[in-house]
């Protein structure tokens, strides 16, 4: 990020075209991939719930495989801990419902996975390594509460300490998480109250770059094709920072953006490329979450969160699911979640269960 403010300089972006954010000149695609194809790491970062920015992301992720086949593209989506469901997935032994159930999407992301199913799919289909990047968030709240050195070795999740945040990262994501509000408690980018929301970021920012490290460490030719958010992206203080640090020296970051005119002064730093969306945006937002974990793979209940939709509808541990709307649910979690997860906002859907040998039928409201 710039250290100093920069003179307003607007250009205008054409949709469609790739955009060099340090000279406003259009770059021609031939010309963009000569600078990415030699790379290590190409970062796409991403507005979680913006579709317009997923379809770009597998448009860039077709277009360095066109060119490359040893790629492999990583998400933030994803705590390494299932990466086993995501090697399932690629090999083609998981259906959608049953990876989303093994990958426990509905627990640990829970936006529309019909946003990032095409990714998947087209992963898949091409058999490119899905490389889980993420940490769990426990160790995150841990640092943020405790500190790095607060959190005993054993629970670091095989993470080394993370490089120390520049001063323009920290006025970074100050800036983008409110700035100067009146209510929040970190007066300034340098308070030590805001200690605590950079060490947590830097925690993910660093497991993202130490999962990617580790598969280059271990298949050297490849390319790793990052879906990452774009806080822990944008003018480089995040994960190409940590990246940076565990010897990646030019990691490439590309953003998408739907503004007709670039303010050079603002954008400066921001990445290799910026490319210019449709102006159609549809949006998903999370998915339905019905508050229901399972048994393993059974349709039994494990546990219901407290005020969730499934607690509304009177379910509750040890239940088992027989039927969602009239279809079997064959005693499977997964076919459970995939019923659940295309309930419309607003609608309600007849569920039947049994309990202690007796069969029940109560309604579970998808609320707006």
């Amino acid at each position: 990020m710039n250290e100093i403010a920069q003179p307003t300089a607007l250009v205008h972006h054409e949709r469609g075209t790739w955009l060099d954010p340090q000279t406003g000149e259009t770059l021609a695609v031939r010309t963009l991939l000569d600078r990415l194809l030699h790379r290590q790491a190409v970062l796409l970062g991403e507005t979680h719930d913006n579709a317009e920015i997923h379809r770009w992301q597998l448009n860039v992720i077709a277009m360095l495989h066109a060119h490359r086949q040893d790629i492999a593209v990583g998400f933030e989506m994803f705590p390494r801990r299932v990466q086993p469901a995501l090697d399932a997935w690629v090999a083609g032994e998981l259906d959608v419902d049953r990876f989303l159930l093994r990958s426990e999407w509905h627990r640990a992301w829970r936006f529309d996975p019909e946003l990032y199913l095409p990714i998947f799919h087209f992963c898949r289909q091409n058999r490119i390594p899905m490389l889980a990047l993420n940490c769990e968030r426990d160790l995150v709240r841990q640092v943020g509460r405790l500190g790095w050195d607060g959190v005993p070795e054993a629970q670091r999740e095989n993470l080394s300490r993370p490089a120390a945040a520049t001063a323009a990262y920290r006025r970074y994501l100050f800036d983008i998480t409110g700035g100067g509000r009146p209510d929040r408690k970190a007066k300034s980018a340098d308070d030590p109250a805001f200690d605590s929301f950079v060490n947590a970021q830097q925690i993910w920012d660093r497991a993202f770059a130490c999962n990617i490290v580790a598969w280059l460490q271990a298949n050297p030719r490849s390319l790793v094709v990052g879906i990452i958010g774009r806080g822990h992206l944008d003018f480089g203080g995040g994960t190409p920072h940590q990246l940076r640090e565990l010897g990646i020296a030019e990691p490439a970051v590309l953003c998408p953006s739907q503004a007709p005119e670039i303010d050079l002064g603002q954008v400066a730093g921001i990445g290799e490329a910026i490319f210019r969306l449709d102006d159609i945006e549809p949006r998903g937002g999370r998915v339905f979450d019905a508050g229901l974990t399972f048994v393993g793979e059974s349709a039994t209940i494990a546990a219901v969160a407290p005020e969730s939709a499934a607690a509304r509808a009177a379910l509750v541990p040890g239940d088992r699911i027989s039927s969602i709307g009239g279809q079997d649910t064959d005693d499977d979690a997964a076919c459970v979640l995939g019923l659940l997860r295309r309930l419309p906002p607003g609608a309600s859907v007849e569920i039947l269960f049994q309990r202690d040998g007796i069969q029940h039928r109560t309604v579970l409201a998808n609320a707006l």
